[in-house]
């Protein structure tokens, strides 16, 4: 098989996943080994461990340590809900109120949290709230574990404060109140968040399915699409690559979200999953590129290694997912940019996808 018919043969292990009456799989032991590895490494193991129950494969040595990281997972996620309700309550009490963004606001979706791996708590706040926050997670002394506070939300940069905080809505966990994205702009930030870092993780567009499974009759579909329209063109395509390639039960689509998604990003997220190496994604180059200059015989090294692929590039410069501009030249222009430093920060087109400063605060 090519890359691309394994990345198929991956979403039929993921369809579903996190449902107890899934299709029957149609995906042999030597596939399951093949990804194993890939499903550990990038958070996809409760859900296929989930996948499997029941079935012949789940007696395999690959199914086994699936399951055995699920229990795992399980643990943690109890662990975690513990800290967040602390984080939530202690921070209230300090005058402070945090919106929470992915990590358990996607978990609390699925019917089984301990599907979803934890990882980070990832708070945003208002700009002049932040270094109050830090101060006081700093002095926590990782009693909270690893937390990230973004000021306000990185993912959508259309969105004013004011109105995410007015539709954000107050969920329980235990005693305690956690603050949470509206069911529109929680999709919208999990579809653009997962765009940016190029679908990577599976896990990240199931979190996509779960969302649209768990919250469609309470989306407000016309205020989804609202913002900046190019935004929402990757917005609409991040959606319909979870409707084709995980089969969500969404009551109440609109059939634009119906349609296929673009051929090339389906085919670029399929053949980078079907790889199943997480190794493979490129890391920063710390060289300044001017520095290449002086040795001419490594500039080509430097191109290559800030040569972006088609989803990077054009999520970095801004282009509607169905442009018809030559391809290479898109990828030109972002690698450019990314070698000289022109996407300042705080200077990026606000439809270009491109993350914002945050702090990160770490348990010990």
């Amino acid at each position: 098989m090519n890359m691309e018919a394994y990345g198929l043969a991956m979403t039929r292990l993921l369809a579903g996943s996190w449902r107890d009456d899934a299709a029957p799989i149609s995906v042999d032991e030597s596939c399951l080994l093949r990804f194993a590895s890939f499903f550990r490494a990038t958070g996809s193991a409760g859900l296929v461990a989930n996948r499997l129950r029941g079935t012949p494969l789940a007696a395999t040595n690959a199914a086994v340590e699936l399951q055995h990281l699920f229990r795992m997972q399980a643990i943690h996620s109890v662990l975690q809900e513990r800290q967040l309700a602390d984080l939530f309550t202690h921070l209230r009490e300090k005058g402070l109120e945090p919106i929470l963004m992915k990590g358990w606001a996607s978990g609390r979706l699925y019917p089984e949290p301990a599907l979803r791996p934890t990882g980070d708590i990832d708070l945003a706040l208002p700009p002049g709230d932040l270094e109050r926050a830090r101060e006081i997670l700093t002095a926590g002394a990782g009693r909270w574990g690893d937390v990230d506070l973004h000021a306000e939300v990185p993912d959508l940069p259309d969105r004013a404060w004011k109105e995410l905080w007015r539709r954000s809505r107050v969920v329980r966990l235990g005693a305690a109140e956690i603050r949470v994205l509206s069911p529109e702009d929680h999709l919208r930030q999990l579809c653009l968040h997962m765009l940016r870092h190029e679908i990577y993780r599976p896990v990240w567009l199931c979190d996509v399915a779960v969302a649209l499974e768990t919250l469609g009759v309470q989306i407000d579909w016309d205020y989804l699409q609202d913002g900046d329209a190019r935004l929402h063109s990757w917005v609409k395509a991040g959606l319909r690559l979870a409707v084709q390639l995980l089969q969500p039960r969404v009551a109440g689509l609109p059939h634009r979200y119906r349609r296929n998604p673009p051929d090339w990003l389906r085919r670029n997220v399929l053949a980078q999953w079907g790889r199943c190496d997480v190794s493979a994604r490129p890391q920063p180059d710390p060289r300044a590129f001017r520095t290449y200059f002086a040795e001419p015989k490594l500039l080509w090294h430097g191109i290559r290694q800030r040569w972006p692929n088609r989803l990077e590039a054009m999520l970095k410069m801004g282009v509607h997912p169905q442009s018809s501009l030559p391809i290479w030249s898109i990828q030109f222009a972002a690698m450019v940019r990314r070698a000289f430093g022109w996407a300042g920060r705080g200077t990026a087109s606000p439809h270009a996808l491109t993350g914002t400063e945050f702090v990160s605060i770490h348990s010990h």
